[in-house]
């Protein structure tokens, strides 16, 4: 039984005291009462003023607890709730960051480049899982001023998997045949390889897989970052519609 429910039944038993003096006293009540004056019998009267007042006692603190216990449960349920979406906000943050780097630290300097597919090199340590967001603890945000959030969210986290799935094809291809390749060649012709070399040397369906992979990794981390960003923004936004007045994170400042 939960808290609720004690204290429901404890107004219902307050009830169920004055339903009793009433059945009990009730039929005294009424043979002594004299119909003539109106007069209530004052033996009467000291009996039954008292009992009246303690169960009316009783039923308002009955009364009163079970609208705190309401209130605490409401309370309590906020903090599940926002703590929830806090979660989801931080594991976006997260993948945020993630895709920051990759763009800063090694797609931007060669984005503008037509041999990026050769010169990007892969990142090492990168985290291929998707965010781990709990929708069954943010359904409270249907309720909120945009009950679309969540459908919104649900296409950010593909987004999100689909660019970590080629970012970590794109790395795999890198590593396994063109880094490979690249230094086969430099053992017999030197140092300097040009690209048309290390092409003709991975063939025709390698190196336009290679293109394909890196085209779509860049055009997929600079869209994931947008998605997060407003994802974001709509959980915040979203949360504190529900819950006004609660703390809900979301970026101290954007990363350029």
């Amino acid at each position: 039984m939960t808290s609720n429910d004690k204290a429901l039944m404890a107004v219902l038993f307050s009830v169920t005291g004055v339903l009793y003096v009433f059945v009990i006293i009730g039929p005294d009540f009424a043979t002594s009462l004299d119909f003539a004056t109106m007069k209530i019998p004052s033996g009467l009267t000291s009996a039954l003023i008292p009992a009246i007042a303690t169960l009316v006692a009783a039923f308002a603190g009955a009364w009163a607890a079970f609208q705190w216990q309401a209130r605490k449960s409401e309370d309590d349920q906020a903090k599940q709730n926002i703590e929830a979406v806090n979660n989801a906000i931080f594991n976006l943050i997260r993948k945020h960051h993630t895709f920051i780097a990759l763009r800063n630290q090694f797609i931007n300097e060669h984005r503008d480049d037509k041999r990026r597919h050769m010169k990007i090199m892969p990142a090492i340590g990168i985290e291929y899982d998707a965010p781990e967001i709990q929708y069954d603890s943010l359904g409270f945000m249907l309720s909120s001023e945009d009950p679309n959030v969540l459908s919104r969210l649900l296409l950010t986290e593909q987004k999100i998997y689909s660019t970590l799935k080629t970012v970590k094809e794109w790395s795999k291809l890198h590593v396994e045949r063109v880094q490979p390749t690249i230094e086969h060649i430099q053992k017999k012709e030197g140092s300097v390889v040009p690209i048309k070399r290390i092409e003709r040397e991975l063939g025709k369906m390698d190196s336009q897989t290679l293109r394909g992979l890196t085209d779509a990794m860049v055009e997929g981390v600079d869209a994931s970052i947008a998605a997060i960003e407003n994802s974001i923004s709509d959980l915040n936004r979203a949360a504190k519609n529900v819950y006004p007045g609660h703390a809900v994170i979301g970026f101290a400042q954007k990363q350029k």
